[in-house]
């Protein structure tokens, strides 16, 4: 062995080079703790930005609550967010019940509250929404501009995440990156901000989870007991398709435990509500969600649906089958297309672990396309069908003809939201959206985490 000039200097343990010195070794504690208080200070700048951005820019130009001339106007945050600290901080109650809502409106408003919303979000709303409604009984705009800081800096969060862990900068995929970025930045990417909808926090949530299946190792026996991950799962199931996603995506990854505990504390929690809930609470939201897939809603809540506004099939058919048709349609095809999923993912010689991003990625593309109810808000749920493709996919470059054109059908797609464009023409911004989904499936699941980089270069050029 020769021995050189490594000789004249201990060699630093559990390190290639010999002679690192300690202002050279950046795996030292010290650059560690330097480095995480780096990121804590930008991540709190940057969370500070976002905050003050909301609070002084967007909510003194959103209407939450109140009567204007001859009219009633009620953002969906707001709404929620009254429900949510009227059963925390004035005696509970139900909050599927239209008693429940219109009290709750009328307190806020400081007189009686002509209509009122359905609630399609889960009890789990009342933990998510806790903070916030403590913070609305100062103001609805602080609490509000807490909302979005906490949501949008989430997904900002996520997608940093996964776009510095994807691959390295010589490998990086183009194409995935602009997809999300269009699709933040897109007309439905702005109204749910304005609104305050669950959609960004779900696509943040989801891509999280994503990051955390998609670096395990694909041997069950080698994952460690996954909390943040439960917990995700959990707090994300504000609505049933985002129960739906959640528990489907850790069943795809073949994550038993998780599943075990993300079911036993979700249920837990479900009953430690129903005291304040009252009894009745579970026949109330049953004959909600009858409504939301029926599409029959009393005077007192249709003022507020607008069913024209989703891009799922239900809407795309509808003019040909009629709405009740449509509903039973989309219910049944869902159902299958999730039912297959679960199934296929049972068995390691049909989908072994290389392939379960695919099924990752269909199990969001069948909530996206085939979902009875989705508002378009939800379109945002893409990104993590693109944030699964970055990370485990081999897709051509944005520049490129097969790039560009996925590009163009997803602008076009997600203009939707423009009034009047989605009404009258359903079925081609349906089928955008397919046409946007079916190559994320097909490019899903291209590489391993696991290959040196250096052997999965992009097959595209």
């Amino acid at each position: 062995m020769c021995e050189g000039n490594n000789s004249r200097r201990p060699k630093q343990q559990g390190h290639g080079r010999g002679d690192m010195t300690d202002s050279e070794n950046h795996s030292a504690p010290w650059s560690v703790v330097n480095g995480s208080r780096q990121q804590l200070l930008v991540g709190g700048a940057a969370g500070l930005a976002l905050f003050l951005f909301f609070f002084f820019l967007i909510s003194p130009r959103i209407g939450f609550a109140g009567f204007g001339q001859n009219s009633f106007y009620l953002q969906d945050y707001a709404y929620h967010v009254i429900l949510t600290k009227q059963f925390w901080f004035d005696g509970g109650g139900d909050i599927y019940a239209l008693d429940f809502q219109r009290r709750a409106l009328s307190v806020f408003l400081g007189r009686p509250a002509p209509v009122a919303m359905p609630v399609g979000a889960t009890p789990i709303m009342l933990i998510v929404w806790l903070p916030f409604a403590w913070a609305a009984r100062f103001s609805l705009a602080l609490s509000y501009s807490l909302w979005m800081t906490f949501s949008v800096g989430a997904l900002f969060l996520a997608l940093w995440k996964i776009f510095k862990r994807s691959s390295p900068p010589e490998d990086r995929q183009t194409l995935p990156v602009v997809l999300c970025g269009l699709t933040v930045f897109s007309l439905a990417g702005v109204s749910t901000m304005l609104v305050g909808q669950t959609a960004a926090f779900a696509a943040a949530a989801f891509s999280l989870v994503l990051y955390r299946l998609t670096a395990a190792s694909p041997a069950k026996s080698l994952h460690p007991m996954d909390w943040p991950l439960v917990m995700l799962v959990v707090l994300s199931g504000l609505k049933p398709p985002y129960l739906m996603i959640g528990f489907g995506l850790l069943w795809v990854y073949g994550r038993w435990r998780e599943v075990f505990f993300a079911g036993t504390i979700f249920l837990l929690v479900l009953l430690a509500l129903t005291p304040g809930l009252t009894a009745g609470w579970p026949a109330s939201y049953f004959k909600t969600l009858q409504m939301y897939g029926g599409g029959e809603f009393p005077e007192v809540y249709g003022w507020s649906i607008v069913p024209h506004t989703m891009n799922v099939l239900r809407n795309a058919i509808s003019a040909w089958t009629g709405d009740g048709r449509a509903a039973v349609i989309s219910s049944i095809v869902s159902g299958l297309v999730f039912l297959t999923i679960m199934v296929v993912s049972l068995f390691q010689s049909i989908c072994p672990p290389a392939r379960r991003p695919k099924l990752a990625v269909a199990l969001v593309a069948a909530c996206l396309l085939f979902a009875p109810y989705l508002g378009a808000y939800e379109d945002l749920l893409m990104i993590p069908v693109f944030a699964a493709v970055l990370l485990t996919g081999r897709t051509p470059p944005f520049l490129s003809i097969p790039g560009l054109t996925i590009a163009a059908a997803l602008f076009i797609c997600l203009l939707h939201a423009v009034p009047g464009l989605g009404r009258n023409w359903p079925w081609a911004f349906w089928a955008l959206k397919f046409s946007v989904l079916m190559p994320m499936l097909w490019y899903a699941g291209g590489r391993s985490a696991d290959v040196p980089s250096r052997l999965r270069r992009q097959t595209y050029k």
